[in-house]
């Protein structure tokens, strides 16, 4: 929060109106998301309230993804548990590159 405070409000403002908020929607993306085949990890702090229904929509979209949920973490994970963060792409990163994160199990997917 203090590093958001410190940004220019004009310049966030700007930020917001001319590029975030022209943007499509994430969920818009469903149809190419789904035919992804590489894999993804989706890392949300549960914290992050207005994050976790996106990354369970990715979670659920992309066929190799994966979702680690930190506990008591916000938005910007990587700087609130650096250790853990790190861990857990390094755990990611190894597993995507032996070949051992496969896409998810049909079995699993809920109608």
């Amino acid at each position: 929060m203090e590093a958001l405070a410190r940004h220019d409000a004009q310049g966030s403002a700007h930020t917001q109106r001319g590029f975030q908020g022209g943007r499509p929607s994430l969920y818009a993306f469903e149809d190419r998301l789904r035919e992804l085949t590489l894999p993804v990890l989706v890392i949300a702090g549960d914290e992050d309230d207005a994050c976790i229904q996106p990354s369970l929509f990715l979670k659920r979209t992309i066929p190799a993804s994966g979702l680690a949920m930190f506990p008591k973490t916000g938005h910007i994970l990587n700087l609130e548990e650096p250790a853990l963060f790190n861990e857990t792409l390094a755990r990611f990163l190894a597993l995507a590159e032996a070949g051992r994160w496969p896409a998810r199990d049909p079995a699993s997917v809920r109608p």
